[in-house]
């Protein structure tokens, strides 16, 4: 895959541009357009994105949180089939400029033969910008055409970043993933913690996150996979405060990795979320957590 850090400057191309937050199955259907028109015309398809997300940058959205980070989407992208990525980055200058001149830079850098856009596409200082600024310059200037992807449809459910990030904000793990097309997942790193699953006989790997905004799932259990040196294990992820053991309120990301017994201190893993268990839960002592957390790997086994 190639990744430019910047708009370049093309004698002629065929791009699509989004946010792309989740690479759900609605961008998808957009950037799966693009790559066929691409092809039609013997034109290698570019996808434009953001770098970082436009709304980590703007002020009004502190507690905005992300599905992918750009590592996470640019794999994601790749394993769709995309070899050429622009990442725009954003930053407050970007931010200040005009729907119109956001698309005069476009055009005069990429010279596009055609531009695949998403039905409810909006860009530009206060969103002002749509499928319509860019109409506004089919011209002579610039000669190309406007595809227009229509909205893609899964029974009744919406599919939007903002309807998943809801659904993995309430532990809704399944619908979450119907919407993505695929598990969702965190990437990090394993790193020491204070090593109490040890002495009850599931041994964990604390998984912190790579990106502070990355979003989190809710206090629980969950059947997971994980990614780790190239192989993937089915285990039990906990994702609290280990109430049993503990009075913290940090939140820990605990994996027990099932029929493994490796080192992987300062690996780095990517964990898939395939189902939630149960809730967090307070037991009496740590026998009675020991007993439920083998009926929890029983049952992730089992499935």
């Amino acid at each position: 895959m190639q990744i430019y850090d910047n708009i370049p400057d093309l004698h002629q191309s065929v791009f699509t541009i989004g946010s792309f937050d989740g690479l759900h199955i609605g961008h998808r259907h957009l950037i799966y357009q693009t790559l066929d028109i691409g092809k039609s015309l013997g034109i290698e398809p570019l996808v434009l994105t953001f770098e970082p997300h436009p709304r980590l940058v703007l002020q009004s959205n502190k507690d905005f949180q992300i599905i992918n980070t750009t590592k996470e989407k640019l794999k994601l992208l790749e394993d769709i089939g995309v070899e050429h990525v622009v990442l725009i980055p954003f930053d407050a200058n970007l931010s200040n400029l005009s729907a119109d001149e956001f698309v005069l830079e476009l055009l005069k850098k990429l010279k596009p033969k055609v531009v695949v856009l998403g039905y409810d596409h909006k860009f530009g200082k206060d969103r002002k910008g749509s499928i319509e600024t860019f109409e506004n310059y089919q011209s002579s200037s610039f000669d190309f055409k406007i595809t227009q992807v229509d909205e893609l449809e899964l029974g009744n459910k919406k599919i939007s970043s903002t309807e998943i990030r809801q659904n993995l904000r309430a532990g809704a793990i399944k619908e979450a993933n119907d919407l993505l097309g695929y598990h969702y997942h965190i990437s990090g790193t394993v790193i020491r913690g204070k090593q109490l699953g040890r002495t009850i006989g599931f041994p964990t790997a604390n998984i912190q996150i790579d990106h502070p905004r990355k979003i989190c799932l809710p206090n629980g259990v969950y059947k997971t996979e994980i990614i780790v040196k190239e192989k993937k294990y089915l285990a039990a992820t906990s994702i609290g405060t280990n109430p049993t053991i503990s009075h913290e309120s940090q939140i820990h990301i605990e994996t027990y990795i099932i029929d493994f017994d490796i080192d992987v201190y300062g690996e780095n893993v990517q964990l898939f979320f395939l189902e939630k268990v149960r809730d967090e839960k307070k037991f009496e002592n740590l026998e009675a957590l020991k007993l439920q957390i083998s009926k929890d790997v029983m049952l992730i086994s089992a499935n």
